[in-house]
C-alpha cells in the first residue's frame, strides 16, 4: 500500500528529475526554483529542501526520509478508508451464504474476515433434547455446554483443518485461540480467522481468486461441522 500522501509523492517525482543528469541547467534551475517557492511558501520545510536538492541522496534514501516525517504520509483514516475500500471488494465476489464479521487492520496491513460457529440456545434445546427451564442451567458459564463446545468445536475445526484445507498464497486460515461466550445470545462461539496481506489485495486481479477460495473454504467447513454436530 502506497502510505506516501499526494505531497509525498510529488517530492518524490522532484527528487527524480533533480537526480537526471540529463537535464540542462536550465531545467535544473527551473527545479530548484520550484523548490525554493515549495519552502517559501511553508509546504517543505527547509531540511526537506536540503535533503531534495542534495545531489548525494539517493532516491531510496530520500523516500526513507520521507517516510519517517508524517506531514508527507497517508493519515491513518485515509489509510483504513482504502483497506475498507478493497475488503468491501473482495466481500461483493465472495459465493457464499456463510455471515462474516470482517474488519481493516491498517497497524498489521492486514485485511481479516471471521466465520463463526455458534451453538446457540436453539441448537442446545435440539440437540439434546431438553425443555426451555433446563437451558439456563446448561449454558452457564463453565457448565456443560461450555465445555461440550471447547472440546466438539475445536475437535471438528481442527480436524478439518489439518486434512481438508490446501494452503493458500493469497489467504490464510487459522482457528481462533479460544471459545467464547456471546452473552446477548447464550451462545459458545469459536472464529476461523482468514487473513489477506493487504500488498496481495492491491492487485484487483487477486480479488476473485480470494474471494471464491474463502468462499469454497467457508462453505466445505460449515457443512462439515453442522452434518458432525447433528
Amino acid at each position: 500500500m502506497q502510505k506516501l500522501n499526494q505531497l509525498g509523492l510529488e517530492l518524490i517525482s522532484m527528487k527524480q528529475e533533480l537526480l537526471n543528469v540529463n537535464h540542462s541547467e536550465v531545467v535544473r534551475k527551473a527545479l530548484l526554483f520550484h523548490v525554493e517557492n515549495m519552502t517559501e511558501n511553508k509546504l517543505i520545510e527547509v531540511d526537506t529542501q536540503v535533503e531534495l536538492t542534495n545531489k548525494d541522496m539517493l532516491l531510496d534514501d530520500f523516500k526513507t526520509y520521507l517516510m519517517a516525517k508524517p506531514s508527507y504520509m497517508k493519515t491513518l483514516e485515509e489509510l483504513r478508508g482504502e483497506y475498507d475500500a478493497l475488503r468491501e471488494s473482495i466481500l461483493e465476489k465472495m459465493k457464499t451464504d456463510i455471515d462474516f464479521t470482517s474488519h481493516s487492520d491498517v497497524e498489521r496491513e492486514n485485511l481479516t474476515f471471521i466465520q463463526t460457529f455458534e451453538l446457540d440456545v436453539e441448537w442446545v434445546k435440539e440437540y439434546f433434547g431438553v425443555a426451555d427451564v433446563e437451558v439456563p442451567k446448561l449454558v452457564k458459564e463453565n457448565g456443560f455446554i461450555a465445555k461440550f463446545a471447547v472440546l466438539r468445536l475445536n475437535k471438528l475445526t481442527s480436524e478439518f483443518l489439518k486434512s481438508s484445507v490446501e494452503k493458500h498464497d493469497l489467504v490464510e486460515v487459522k482457528r481462533g485461540e479460544h471459545l467464547y461466550n456471546n452473552i446477548e445470545t447464550s451462545s459458545y462461539c469459536l472464529d476461523l480467522i482468514y487473513t489477506i496481506k493487504v500488498e496481495h489485495a492491491e492487485n484487483e486481479l487477486n480479488h476473485e481468486l480470494i474471494a471464491s477460495y474463502m468462499s469454497d473454504t467457508s462453505n466445505a467447513i460449515n457443512q462439515y461441522v453442522v452434518s458432525h454436530l447433528t
